[in-house]
């Protein structure tokens, strides 16, 4: 179940945790109370239980502070690409070009920019959600929100 924990505290993998603990609680508690006489192996599935239920907790606060980190990193990018707006009466076409390293903030953070893929010259900065596979949060420039988008 270790591995599971490892497996589940990746980037987009959180909500698979559910998937795989309720079957493996179910499970448990089913061989539990399956050989309920022996206290050896009885033991054994409550110490299972234990590790699921331990685990949960751990995942979810994994992903809480992923989303926190990653959603104060993008704020302070905002920040940073408005003030060039300002500055420059433009968009930045790229991360690097405020001194950002973008393949770091990609890989860190899983934010990614980009300023030629909107038609109305609006940039686009986005990072996916840490605990959901394929969905992901954007910022509207226009509006200056951060949007959810489901995939």
């Amino acid at each position: 179940m270790n591995s599971v924990t490892v497996f589940c505290s990746q980037r987009g993998l959180g909500s698979t945790i559910f998937l795989a603990a309720f079957p493996a609680l179910l499970y448990q508690v089913i061989q539990c109370l399956r050989f309920w006489q022996s206290q050896e192996r009885c033991a054994v599935r409550l110490t299972a239980i234990a590790i699921v239920i331990t685990s949960l907790p751990i995942i979810y606060s994994i992903h809480i502070y992923r989303h926190y980190s990653a959603g104060t990193n993008a704020d302070q990018i905002v920040q940073t690409i408005e003030k060039f707006r300002l500055d420059n009466n433009r968009y930045p076409t790229t991360l690097d070009e405020l001194g950002i390293d973008s393949a770091k903030a990609l890989h860190n953070y899983g934010l990614s920019y980009d300023a030629i893929q909107s038609s109305n010259s609006i940039p686009i900065l986005s990072y996916g959600t840490t605990f959901e596979l394929l969905n992901y949060w954007i910022y509207d420039f226009s509006n200056h929100q951060r949007l959810y988008e489901r995939i």
